[in-house]
């Protein structure tokens, strides 16, 4: 897993804005990594670094003698509810979001589903009835296919990702 330095850095300059701020970190980590496992672990890195670092703040360096211990009790339930929702925004985000980018030799589509059915579903219901059957290679983690429509080769891979699957469509020209 690599660590998403967009994420991150948004995270170190928006961690201290109470619950926008990790929002905010969340949908960047999910646009930056666009993969289930790794944005969850960004945005778990990250809210744990950030937590730690605005709570040890909180308690040893800022003094407000009026609040007492109720400013470090605030930050502490802050730092769990960014963290919650920096990590559930980051997987959510992922989990709903089709991605679509034109590249030199064609299109690249990616998704998630909830099962090999629902994959196979959306795939066929893109492209309409205009296809070929698909042909399958079946490998340990991962399905790939291929199949022809009005004259352009597409190709598809799922693989399975924490409780669903991430497909990978591209249509060569």
């Amino acid at each position: 897993m690599k660590l998403s330095k967009w994420g991150f850095l948004s995270g170190v300059f928006l961690w201290w804005f109470p619950l926008i701020g990790p929002a905010i970190s969340g949908l960047i980590i999910a646009w930056t990594t666009r993969r289930n496992p790794e944005s969850v672990g960004n945005a778990l890195i990250t809210s744990v670094v950030m937590s730690t670092i605005t709570s040890l703040l909180a308690i040893y360096v800022i003094k407000i003698p009026l609040l007492g211990n109720l400013l470090s009790t605030f930050v502490i339930i802050m730092n769990v509810l960014g963290s919650a929702l920096c990590m559930g925004l980051a997987y959510y985000v992922v989990r709903r979001t089709m991605i679509t980018y034109a590249t030199p030799e064609g299109a690249h589509i990616e998704f998630h589903t909830d099962s090999l059915d629902e994959a196979r579903e959306r795939i066929s219901s893109m492209f309409g009835n205009t296809c070929s059957e698909p042909k399958y290679e079946l490998h340990e983690d991962k399905v790939n296919g291929t199949m022809e429509c009005l004259g352009k080769e597409i190709k598809y891979e799922i693989t399975k990702e924490l409780d669903g699957y991430r497909v990978v469509v591209n249509i060569e020209t």
